[in-house]
């Protein structure tokens, strides 16, 4: 997103936006990303869970949403004169999963395909919608063999089930298990940069939307 004029102006642009009415089955979902600046989110159904606040020290947030972000778009209220501009950048993030007809598990600590930062415009009502994807942008994923593959299954375990073994140890220790008929990958994270330009000086805040059961 580009948007430049001056600070006037633009302030009063962000404070109208505040007034459109919001969808009413969508009711808006709200993060402080500074003491002047909050993003309202539209069509987050059953609204959304900050899992992490680090804005003041690492300047980022983290939230799990369980709805699709095919419908969502956000926009800004800013209460502060001297911001000038604001660019929105948006990427996204892929996990493996693997599941059977009684197990299902995401390897949400092992490897992920990261997509390329890409710039987000304002919509004429002045909301910005988030990026759709593609099937094509949901299969990306880094190559991995068979044994990385099984050292990611029992290492997520260890981690989250207490060491006991799953199907899925089971399955992948067995030469003749052909796992690609139990393994896909999925939209797990979508990331949200916003570059906040002032009259004196720069600085950079980051949503991460974590998709509860992925997309």
């Amino acid at each position: 997103m580009h948007y430049t004029t001056s600070p006037e102006k633009f302030l009063l642009l962000l404070l109208l936006s505040i007034s459109l009415a919001w969808h009413p089955s969508s009711p808006p979902f709200s993060i402080t990303l500074t003491e002047a600046i909050t993003v309202n989110f539209e069509g987050i159904k059953g609204g959304g869970k900050i899992l992490y606040n680090g804005l003041e020290k690492q300047d980022s947030i983290s939230i799990a949403i369980s709805s699709s972000p095919d419908n969502i778009s956000f926009q800004l209220s800013s209460e502060d004169s001297s911001l000038v501009e604001i660019k929105v950048y948006q990427r996204y993030r892929t996990t493996l999963a693997i599941q059977d007809d009684d197990s299902y598990m995401e390897l949400t600590d092992w490897k992920h395909f990261e997509g390329n930062w890409e710039q987000l415009t304002w919509g004429n009502d002045l909301k910005i919608p988030l990026k759709k994807y593609t099937e094509e942008d949901r299969a990306m994923f880094p190559a991995y063999t068979a044994e990385e593959l099984l050292a990611a299954v029992i290492a997520h375990e260890q981690a989250y089930m207490s060491g006991s073994i799953t199907p899925f140890s089971k399955y992948l220790s067995n030469p003749l298990y052909n796992a690609g008929h139990f393994l896909w990958s999925y939209i797990s994270t979508i990331d949200l940069h916003f570059q906040l330009i002032y009259q004196n000086h720069t600085c950079n805040k980051f949503i991460a939307i974590q998709m509860m059961g992925g997309c």
